[in-house]
């Protein structure tokens, strides 16, 4: 340091090096809430929320990922907010009022599918893009009927989730515990939305370790066939490519005389969907199922009625979904090329099966969402 600087500077460089150090003490979640979002304190929520001083960004609004997958891209600054208001007041529906009360401040305007998702990730953390969109699409209605029913419904399956559990599928792992919307979500609306139809979903994997399943003629050791004489087990089958849709056939229907088909496809998300004729049983064949060789599985579904008692002693049918994921060997063929398997397995577990079932007079095909 120079002479000159040093002499001029003397009292400065004193203070600099003899002061102590600023400690900045980082303020609790709940008070950066209320100071960056303005959620009051107390329960007195009629006060109007204060101006933010900082400006901050506003929410990220929702899109589409590619290949219409239908999922919905949450932002972190609504999933704060509503994480951060919920947390505040303690109960869903005060939430909701506080929601409607501030719907002129832009933060709150869309906040409904934050809040939902909030709230039934205390119950259900395994959320799915499905039910994401579900809340977005419930969302861009801003009806408050629409909006109470759906809470009210999250809070009865959140309420009686374990009661259920133990009722209907104990086996079930709590990971494997999802809710899903039965309807087409695409034509939802505030006049044919169903609270029922607002599911609890058991979501297990057929493996050595639960051999067993609640899905009617599907377990560890269950075998079809194809043609007379050939016979595969369903659990890691590793046959024919051309065999599958009868693998298909069989997972929906069951043995026996040949019923219906209705198969969904979806060319945009190169994703197909096979029903039996109530709709009761189906199956999913989508990106997630075939995207990696070493990991190809189906899904399939059933949804079933159950007669039980809620917490409260009140009898109740309820609708229940179950959902199994059947492991496939089809990667370990000999055939299975080393670049491309993504497009390759589209070709023989989506398109070539379509093909086959294309004709047939007991199959409907229709190309639409599959979700």
């Amino acid at each position: 340091m120079p002479a000159a600087y040093a002499q001029k500077n003397f009292y400065r460089i004193v203070r600099k090096v003899t002061s102590t150090p600023r400690q900045y003490v980082v303020p609790s979640p709940g008070k950066q809430a209320v100071s960056r979002y303005g959620i009051p304190r107390t329960e007195n929520f009629a006060i109007p929320l204060p101006k933010y001083r900082t400006p901050i960004k506003p929410p990220v609004p929702p899109r589409r990922y590619p290949m219409g997958k239908n999922q919905t891209a949450f932002s972190y600054e609504s999933t704060e907010l509503a994480s951060s208001l919920l947390q505040q007041v303690g109960h869903p529906l005060k939430a909701l009022r506080i929601m409607w009360r501030n719907q002129s401040n832009r933060y709150y305007r869309s906040l409904f599918p934050f809040l939902a998702a909030a709230y039934s990730k205390q119950y259900f953390p395994n959320f799915s893009p499905h039910m994401r969109e579900f809340f977005h699409k419930a969302g861009t209605f801003q009806d408050k009927n629409l909006e109470t029913q759906i809470v009210h419904r999250l809070m009865f399956l959140g309420t009686n989730k374990e009661h259920f559990h133990q009722l209907l599928s104990p086996n079930t792992h709590e990971s494997g515990m999802r809710l899903y919307y039965l309807n087409d979500i695409v034509h939802l609306t505030p006049q044919n939305f169903s609270p029922s139809s607002l599911v609890l979903s058991f979501e297990r994997k057929l493996s050595p370790q639960q051999p067993s399943t609640a899905i009617r003629h599907v377990n560890l050791k269950t075998k079809f066939h194809p043609i007379g004489g050939f016979t595969y087990p369903v659990y890691q089958y590793a046959g024919p490519w051309g065999w599958l849709p009868d693998l298909y056939n069989f997972l929906v229907n069951g043995p026996g005389p040949q019923k219906k088909l209705l198969i969904l496809f979806d060319k945009n998300s190169r994703s197909m969907a096979i029903y039996n004729e109530d709709r009761s049983v189906w199956l999913r064949i989508t990106p997630h199922e075939y995207e990696n060789a070493n990991n190809i599985h189906l899904h399939l579904h059933e949804k079933r009625p159950v007669r039980l008692t809620t917490l409260s002693g009140r009898p109740v049918t309820e609708t229940v979904m179950l959902n199994l994921s059947i492991p496939l060997g089809l990667g370990k063929r000999q055939d299975m090329p080393a670049s491309g398997q993504e497009g390759f397995l589209y070709n023989q577990l989506v398109l070539n099966p379509l093909e086959y079932f294309r004709g047939k007079d007991y199959v409907t095909i229709q190309e639409r969402l599959i979700f």
